[in-house]
């Protein structure tokens, strides 16, 4: 009920729970997260989105709508990182969430025994087994 009911509709008043970066496991994979799909507006669970959006927090900032916008089709990684940056002041300036703490992903094997192991894989958020289809032993 919690996150089938409760978080999407915003009936809560505070909330503690774990959640991912808000990417897609490809553009992890590819080192290229979007921070789009977890604070833009356009994303708020509503009734005539069918409370599908990812924006739990409810964070509505036109200025980081727009900057978010202007990260997502930045091609030059200089100046999208410098968007992120000033997106990340306005989280930090409008305080919608408060991480309390990240949970470190170690993962340890054998290279003499498994090879095909992505080291960025293992410390993704989706967790060590992510990839295992592409582990073979040696």
């Amino acid at each position: 009920e919690l996150f089938s009911e409760r978080l999407p509709k915003g009936a809560f008043q505070v909330a503690l729970y774990t959640g991912d970066p808000g990417v897609w496991p490809q553009a992890y994979y590819e080192g290229d997260p979007s921070v789009s799909s977890m604070f833009t507006s356009y994303l708020i669970p509503t009734r005539p989105n069918s409370y599908s959006g990812g924006n739990f927090v409810r964070w509505r900032n036109q200025r980081a709508d727009a900057l978010m916008r202007k990260s997502d089709l930045e091609l030059d990684e200089t100046a999208r990182a410098a968007t992120i940056q000033a997106i990340g002041g306005l989280l930090a300036q409008d305080l919608p969430m408060l991480p309390l703490y990240s949970i470190p992903s170690l993962a340890a094997w054998r290279t003499a025994h498994l090879a095909g192991v992505d080291p960025i894989v293992v410390s993704s958020p989706y967790g060590f087994f992510f990839d295992a289809n592409r582990w073979y032993g040696v």
